[in-house]
């Protein structure tokens, strides 16, 4: 919509424990890590700032979206769950209810 203004947040600061001992965010999804993939979708969209929270291995993390225009902020708590990294956001954008990673993607389609 004309005027709208959108920021997106990927909240990338989680253990992956369901996953197993991999961080399922840097398993590469076509040869890219997962959170790049992400990111880069969520950079194709109109939502400026584009902003990933990171904490559980968050050096890697940032490692894998080197070079690209985005905001980072560290959640040092990032083991006191979701809520914690929604916070942690330098704009604290709310954000109701846990969204999934099929919101995450619905939700930059819509401001495509």
């Amino acid at each position: 919509m004309p005027g709208t203004e959108a920021a997106a947040v990927v909240l990338a600061a989680g253990r992956s424990r369901r996953f197993g001992r991999a961080n399922k965010l840097l398993r590469p999804v076509a040869g890219t890590p997962m959170v790049r993939r992400v990111v880069e979708t969520a950079l194709e969209s109109r939502a400026r700032p584009v902003i990933v929270v990171t904490g559980h291995e968050a050096e890697a993390i940032e490692a894998a979206l080197a070079g690209l225009p985005l905001v980072l902020a560290r959640n040092p708590d990032y083991g006191s769950g979701l809520a914690r990294s929604r916070r942690s956001s330098p704009h604290s954008i709310p954000m109701p209810g846990a969204p999934s990673p099929c919101r995450h993607f619905a939700a930059v389609a819509a401001i495509r």
